[in-house]
């Protein structure tokens, strides 16, 4: 196994985190085109004697693995808040499971609910003994691991998160990526209701649709101010091979 790419479940990731000067969290998927592409790019990169000197790992999370367990936590959070409380019956949490995501409340695409189930025991979020179901110890963890990530807003595949020492890194890798930073084109009224004071607020050059010469001046606010941590998808083996060589010499 290469010990500068490991392949680590949610659960088990801060046991590694802060082990290697340089970190990258990379969660993909097996689906996903443009991560087959990057995980093939990347085994190039770290063979390379450019960076064999460098004290840094990179941790593949598996994106559906990440999605589910936050799903699983949606449900559960809504199950607590109705005072349901555990250990309960299988048949009775299968059932509020159902009732659940039938519901408006929880954002889920699910067709198989017992199947669905299955993954929170699979995950350690639930554990089962005799004809009950527990809530495990774990749930506090990977609470805070999920909320972790929400930090960086992961909508899609690859998303990589840079850290140093254990921490996210505050200073952006590409100053142009204005969007991998978690930014958006700020529209007064679609922010109306929302408290903006908190939240960094730049006026850029952008360069018109289908028209990269004509450039105009667009508002856009950071709405995950970890952001600058974060690189949502890469255009080459280059790209990489660039923002690894700005990453190390941070």
């Amino acid at each position: 196994m290469n010990k500068k790419l490991l392949h680590v479940n949610l659960l088990d990731l801060y046991d590694f985190l802060g082990s290697s000067t340089y970190e990258i969290i990379k969660i993909s998927t097996t689906w996903c085109e443009p991560c087959k592409m990057l995980k093939k790019a990347i085994k190039k990169i770290i063979e390379k004697n450019e960076f064999k000197n460098t004290n840094f790992c990179i941790y593949e999370i598996d994106g559906d693995e990440y999605s589910i367990i936050q799903q699983h936590l949606v449900i559960l959070n809504i199950l607590l808040g109705k005072n349901i409380t555990f250990p309960i019956s299988y048949p009775l949490l299968l059932k509020l499971y159902k009732d659940i995501i039938k519901s408006e409340n929880a954002d889920t695409y699910i067709l198989d609910v017992n199947e669905f189930l299955n993954y929170a025991f699979k995950y350690k979020l639930l554990k089962q003994k005799n004809e009950f179901v527990h809530l495990s110890p774990n749930i506090e963890k990977i609470k805070k691991m999920i909320l972790f990530f929400d930090d960086f807003h992961i909508s899609g595949y690859p998303t990589m998160i840079f850290c140093k020492n254990g921490a996210p890194i505050s200073t952006s890798l590409d100053e142009n990526d204005y969007y991998s930073r978690g930014f958006a084109e700020y529209d007064q009224n679609k922010f109306k209701d929302i408290d903006i004071t908190k939240y960094n607020i730049l006026t850029v050059e952008l360069s018109k649709e289908n028209n990269l010469e004509k450039k105009e001046k667009v508002k856009i606010i950071q709405l995950y101010p970890k952001c600058e941590a974060r690189i949502v998808g890469f255009e080459s083996e280059n790209k990489i091979n660039e923002l690894l060589r700005h990453f190390f010499k941070m």
